[in-house]
């Protein structure tokens, strides 16, 4: 379902992620109803089904690290936020850990000395 009145992104790397969300939540819950909100911005399509209640359980492939929202907070407080009228409105909002996990802030770089911990990603930080 395209989020109406945004544009269609088009085919583009984020529908790789979306298809292995999609496949996954198929395998585990087979006689499930699936939809799959889309838009340009992973963020009006959480939104958008947030909004309109579409779902108990709504999946998110795409976080950031919590630590790279400190310039931005803005940004970091629209997700809380976001989470928080989710939480209101009985939807468990499942969100990925990244690709390394807590390790997902470290700079993979050879020789960088790892120095900020482990740390979650948004929006799975959030307090429910």
């Amino acid at each position: 379902m395209l989020v109406p009145g945004l544009p269609d992104p088009g085919i583009n790397d984020d529908v790789m992620e979306a298809i292995l969300d999609l496949d996954l939540a198929g395998a585990s819950a087979p006689n499930a109803t699936i939809l799959y909100v889309y838009t340009q911005h992973v963020y009006y399509a959480a939104q958008y089904a947030i909004d309109q209640n579409l779902a108990p359980v709504l999946t998110y492939s795409y976080g950031n690290c919590e630590k790279a929202y400190i310039s931005y907070p803005g940004d970091r407080d629209a997700y809380r936020s976001l989470a928080k009228q989710a939480n209101a409105e009985g939807i468990t909002w499942l969100a990925a850990s990244g690709d390394t996990g807590p390790a997902g802030c470290e700079n993979t770089a050879e020789g960088y000395v790892r120095l900020t911990g482990a740390t979650t990603w948004i929006p799975a930080s959030f307090p429910r």
